[in-house]
């Protein structure tokens, strides 16, 4: 039975570009967890480095996304798409994700309105991806915020 990597690898293959760019980004810690070398947490340097560093590693990878595992993973699907044009996929998105959590009020009183509303205000904001996609955006916004 193939994993759930091997899956999105097989469906990024047929989607366009920015589609597939958030598939990967959206399956980002699956990947990095299977593919990068493994942290040793039971340190207490690398606990510190985390405490000291989370908001700033997160910022820098989300910032440099399109230069990261991502990257290679496009490539890996889409070898055929200039390198510029991955990189522009992968930074769309990256942007429809941070806008659909930028948008999402925390503070609703329908939980499912305020997703759908987030993800109608990012789709706004961030034009050209199928509707599967958004529909993803707001199911993984589902899983964050549930």
């Amino acid at each position: 039975m193939p994993s759930l990597t091997q899956i999105i690898y097989t469906e990024a293959a047929t989607l366009p570009l920015k589609d597939a760019a958030f598939q990967f980004w959206r399956y980002k810690s699956n990947f990095d967890s299977e593919e990068l070398p493994p942290i040793d947490w039971n340190t207490p340097e690398a606990q510190q480095r985390f405490k000291e560093s989370f908001a700033e590693s997160y910022r820098r990878e989300r910032e440099f996304a399109h230069e990261g595992p991502t990257f290679d993973r496009m490539k890996r699907v889409h070898p055929h798409a200039t390198d510029a044009d991955i990189r522009e996929a992968i930074k769309a998105a990256v942007k429809l994700d941070d806008d659909c959590n930028r948008y999402f009020d925390r503070n609703y009183t329908d939980f499912f309105k305020a997703i759908d509303a987030a993800v109608a205000k990012a789709k706004r904001d961030n034009p050209g991806f199928l509707d599967t996609t958004y529909r993803a955006a707001g199911s993984y916004l589902l899983f964050l915020w549930k």
